[in-house]
């Protein structure tokens, strides 16, 4: 655990909202991370939103010689993940987006949304899931876990309390899709084309991005 002097220094580099100087810190004294873990633990919303924002710029600046360091924090976030406190949660859910693709243990933190995700009727952990993978298949194609989240897909672009959610997921598999893979985005075409019509007018809205989108892979699949 971090000794008194270590926590001073972690306070200050958190004020000074100075990357580098957390970076530093973090990489010379990795203890540090022990006292992020116990303020999203322990902490008051202001330590916990402290927290968040260090191992977020964290998360970003480690590479993926050193960001096994951030281990002790995963189980916090995935707590935090599933809060009501919709900024927590969405820092939360991209904090551990980021670190998945540079961690040994990325595929842990993959399947637990995983688990989340394929729990079906609870939004709870539905919403947070997709949230998730919205954010991971920004920069990565993962065929394996692609394939997983398109098996419940459509069911989670019916119900009105995920559908936006279910959009922002689609939204990055298309951009992410090599375009030899775009084919596999095809039983949701229709869907897309019925959310643009009768959805509210941000769904409208995404569903004819996403459209678009697959169209500039794909013109074939896109066409009635």
């Amino acid at each position: 655990m971090p000794d008194e002097e270590t926590k001073k220094e972690l306070e200050k580099a958190i004020t000074s909202g100075k990357t580098s100087e957390l970076t530093e810190l973090a990489l010379k004294k990795p203890e540090v991370i022990f006292e992020l873990e116990r303020k999203l633990e322990e902490g008051d919303k202001f330590e916990k939103m402290d927290a968040l924002w260090a191992l977020s710029k964290l998360a970003e600046k480690l590479d993926e010689t050193n960001a096994f360091i951030l281990k002790p924090a995963v189980g916090p976030l995935m707590e935090i993940a599933s809060s009501k406190h919709r900024w927590m949660r969405f820092r939360a859910v991209r904090t551990l987006a980021t670190i998945v693709p540079k961690a040994p243990y990325g595929d842990e933190i993959v399947g637990r949304f995983l688990e989340w995700y394929l729990s079906g009727g609870d939004e709870e952990k539905v919403v947070p899931s997709l949230e998730f993978f919205s954010y991971y298949f920004q920069k990565t194609w993962d065929e394996k876990t692609v394939k997983v989240v398109l098996s419940r897909l459509l069911e989670y672009l019916e119900k009105e309390g995920t559908r936006f959610d279910a959009l922002l997921t689609l939204d990055a598999l298309v951009g992410s899709a090599p375009v030899e893979k775009i084919s596999l985005l095809k039983p949701f075409v229709e869907k897309l084309k019925e959310i643009k019509k009768t959805a509210s007018p941000d769904e409208q809205k995404l569903a004819i991005r996403i459209l678009e989108n697959i169209a500039s892979k794909s013109k074939a699949l896109v066409a009635h």
